[in-house]
């Protein structure tokens, strides 16, 4: 007999049951909401650190069966084709499948920035940075570049974590869209009873596939985000950093006119406290980390020496080809000292080279290029400047060691002291007895070492009275204007031998315009390297007297200023930089015409004429275009030039109407080219040659030599002879006569062969017509002849005219044709008698 179930029992199956129904249909509604889910509704996804019951209960939903199809559904099956789908599929995938292994550079990352954030934290705590008020110019500088290699590295990280993170984003994006739509037609399927198991599966197998790429991409994603917000802590610490130290210099630069030491009188005074120990212990740990850094830089930067010395030896090899060219006299003396030279560029390119470098290891730089100068300037500089180069030596040597010293130490206020009484000394003494010098190179040195001994008195006047802050300004700086002008005026030795040197290779003489301009481009590359190396002094002199920042400063806020002019607002720096557009457009358009002229265009096979013509039109699109550019940079887009120019349409078509009219014309021209240069053209009684061809008015040059400015309007809405606009031949006429009785075949064989026998005469072999002579009329008192012919067109036919017709006159002679002269009898017919007496 069975046994009825109890009441507690059946009450837990009831319970059990409505709670399953409740679930299903729950189930139901989400899987048919997520059947056709709308086009602009993202794919809510589970967050990476979701919790386990969370992501099970998404999965679940995923996975729940709908009630029945829809016509979607329906439609759904028949438009997709699965194996398309599944090959974009494995596509993804396969594409995704590199985002989902760990990256090496993310890697290194995730490993070097505990070590960096354990760094920074140490380096940013409240002690730490207390300490950066108390510290000197030099730790300040150190620091300076400490802190800008540390957000280098960190923004390098940074670029870095954002591409890979757009990366997976990417990714992602792509498989989220598929497993929208697998599952989307998994539901389908599952909704058709009709359907086959087996598309089933392989739709199912898809989607699992699909989801389990896109979560693992979920994660991977938000790991490098995750590293770049930490990355972006970092760069704010920097920044903050970077405030600070900013700070300091500048109270720094405001202890300059404050009187920080005792008067001379009163002693050198005591050491002054710039901080404890343990912060200059830091220093130098600092200092020896920066410098570990900087090994591949240097190794860099030896590399690079070497190869400059090895080109300057290759060219001293050659050095014995160059001993009748007195223009390479620097040259020679130059690439016998190749590591020398080598040294000089080298080292004057460390500061590109080696980035974020100490002070200490750019003192130890300046101090080593002193040998290889000296090596190079004392056979070359005359021996009124010899005497200057030791000074400016000594004076930076004892520089350099004086700024290792602490700021405040009496010691260093003493060096300094006989330093700027030594230097103002011997430089006053030398630019006395430099005043006869005729070298230019001695009276620019001779300017220089007077302003120096100048700036160096009030050095002087200022430690005495107890400026002590400003006295080192004055004298370090003055001793990084004099290392800058000899290291700067080797270089410009330098590469002005160099550049006379390439000028005059063989490679580059192949160039018509090398060999045509060679001095004129060597002068323009010596008046840009002075240029430029000028500028790199002057920039050097600022942030030796430690007056760059503000000045710089100065010029931001100057140039920033603002104008208005009408509804028009502008700063002096977009005015400068629009005039800076203009005149660079206009060089290098002048640059491309002179290479286009010279060296390009006389080595393609044109036709007559159409090197002029792109060489215009390369003219103005490159001096339009920097027009446009000019604008665009005063703010002025595209639709205010549309604007402008239509009010100005107006204007322009009745105030400018005939400017505009040769404009247009000027432009047919060189595109149409019924005109060309060159090209022999009659026009409103005017007969000459073609001399130039611009925008409004074109030159044609007369026969009588005058040049005429003819409108281009002329030469396109008038009739225009053009002798010379298929060809260069012209058909000469010369006409003349022969007296009755003589036998016209005889003429016609007697000039026919005089006139062939002309050489610039052509012929059929030259692709003309043979001379041609007839009879053309019975004159008054002679046969009339004309012989026609063809010429190249080379003085307008006016040669060979006279030429021929002096032949055809000795031909007649020796064959005694006679040629009349008009004659007319006059007969009396009577004459009236007259009275006599």
């Amino acid at each position: 007999m069975r046994a009825r179930p109890s009441l507690p029992l059946a009450l837990v199956a009831l319970l059990a049951l409505g709670a399953i129904s409740l679930v299903s249909a729950q189930d139901a509604g989400v899987a048919s909401d997520e059947a056709a889910p709308p086009a602009e509704a993202p794919l809510e996804l589970p967050a990476a650190d979701a919790p386990a019951d969370s992501q099970a209960h998404a999965d679940a939903v995923e996975d729940a069966e709908p009630t029945g199809p829809t016509p979607e559904q329906a439609a759904l099956l028949e438009s997709t084709h699965v194996t398309e789908l599944a090959q974009e599929t494995r596509t993804a995938l396969r594409d995704a499948r590199p985002l989902l292994r760990a990256d090496s550079a993310v890697l290194r990352i995730e490993r070097d920035l505990p070590a960096r954030e354990a760094d920074v934290t140490r380096l940013t705590s409240p002690a730490r940075l207390a300490q950066i008020g108390r510290m000197s110019q030099r730790e300040l500088a150190d620091l300076r570049q400490e802190w800008r290699s540390f957000r280098e590295g960190f923004e390098a990280w940074q670029a870095t974590l954002a591409a890979r993170a757009t990366e997976l984003e990417e990714a992602r994006t792509t498989l989220v869209a598929l497993r929208r739509t697998w599952r989307a037609l998994r539901d389908a399927a599952q909704a058709d009873p009709g359907g086959s198991t087996t598309r089933l599966e392989r739709i199912t197998t898809s989607l699992d596939q699909v989801r389990a790429a896109a979560s693992q991409l979920d994660t991977r994603r938000d790991a490098v985000q995750a590293l770049e917000d930490r990355v972006s802590e970092l760069l704010i610490a920097c920044d903050d950093v970077g405030d600070d130290i900013r700070d300091a210099l500048a109270a720094y630069r405001q202890h300059l006119f404050v009187r920080d030491r005792a008067p001379l009188w009163q002693g050198l005074g005591p050491d002054v406290d710039d901080g404890d120990e343990p912060a200059w212990t830091e220093h130098l740990g600092a200092q020896a980390t920066l410098l570990a850094e900087q090994t591949p830089a240097t190794l860099r930067l030896v590399v690079l020496i070497a190869l400059l010395a090895l080109g300057i030896e290759a060219l001293r090899r050659r050095s014995t080809r160059w001993a009748s060219d007195t223009d390479l006299t620097v040259a020679r003396a130059i690439a016998e000292h190749p590591i020398a030279t080598a040294l000089v560029l080298g080292l004057l390119a460390s500061r590109l080279v080696v980035s974020h470098a100490p002070v200490l290891y750019m003192d130890a730089v300046a101090v080593v290029m002193l040998a290889p100068i000296v090596w190079l300037v004392r056979p070359l500089a005359p021996a009124s400047l010899r005497p200057f180069v030791w000074i400016v030596v000594a004076y930076v040597v004892v520089d350099r060691i004086e700024g290792t010293m602490n700021d405040g130490s009496a010691l260093r206020r003493g060096l300094v002291l006989v330093e700027s009484i030594a230097a103002m000394t011997t430089l006053g003494t030398w630019a006395r007895r430099a005043t006869d010098a005729t070298e230019r190179v001695t009276r620019i040195a001779r300017v220089l070492a007077l302003v120096s001994a100048a700036i160096l008195g009030a050095g002087l006047v200022a430690n005495v009275l107890g400026y002590a802050f400003l006295a080192t300004v004055l004298v370090r700086g003055t001793a990084f204007a004099l290392d800058g002008a000899l290291s700067l005026a080797t270089a410009l030795l330098i590469l002005d031998a160099l550049a006379v040197v390439l000028l005059g290779s063989p490679l580059l003489m192949r160039s018509n315009g090398v060999r045509a301009h060679r001095a004129l481009i060597l002068s323009r590359l010596q008046g840009g390297l002075v240029l430029a190396l000028g500028l790199a002094w002057c920039v050097l002199v600022l942030g030796g007297y430690g007056v760059a920042t503000p000045f710089f400063a100065w010029v931001d806020d100057t140039l920033h200023a603002h104008g208005s002019f009408g509804t028009l607002d502008l700063t002096l720096g977009e005015i400068l930089a629009a005039s800076l557009v203009l005149a660079t457009s206009w060089v290098v358009t002048r640059f491309v015409l002179f290479v286009l002229e010279l060296d390009v265009l006389p080595r393609l096979p044109l036709q007559a004429g159409v090197d002029g013509a792109i060489a215009g039109l390369t003219r103005y699109v490159l001096f339009s275009a920097g027009l446009v550019l000019a604008l665009g940079t005063l703010g002025i887009d595209a639709s205010q030039i549309a604007l402008v120019a239509g009010a100005l349409g107006v204007g322009v078509g009745f105030g400018l109407q005939g400017i505009v009219a040769n404009f247009i014309a000027g432009l047919v021209l060189m595109l149409e080219r019924p005109v060309r240069l060159g090209d022999r053209i009659e026009v409103g009684g005017l007969t000459g040659a073609v001399q130039r061809i611009g925008l409004r008015s074109s030159t044609v040059r007369g026969d009588d030599g005058a040049e005429v400015i003819v409108p281009n309007e002329t030469l396109i809405g008038r009739e225009v002879v053009n002798w010379t606009l298929s060809d260069r031949k012209q058909r000469v006429q010369v006409q003349f006569g022969v007296a009755y009785g003589t036998d016209p075949d005889l003429v016609l064989d007697v000039v026919k062969r005089a006139v062939t026998a002309h050489p610039d005469v052509l012929g059929k072999t030259a692709g003309a017509a043979e001379p041609l002579v007839e009879f053309t009329a019975f004159g008054p008192s002679s046969l009339d002849f004309v012989v026609r012919f063809w010429a190249v067109e080379d003085d307008h036919g006016n040669r060979l005219r006279s030429e021929v017709g002096l032949a055809v006159l000795r031909a007649l002679k020796e064959a005694k044709i006679e040629i009349p002269f008009p004659q007319q009898e006059v007969r009396v017919i009577g004459v009236p008698p007259t009275k006599a007496g």
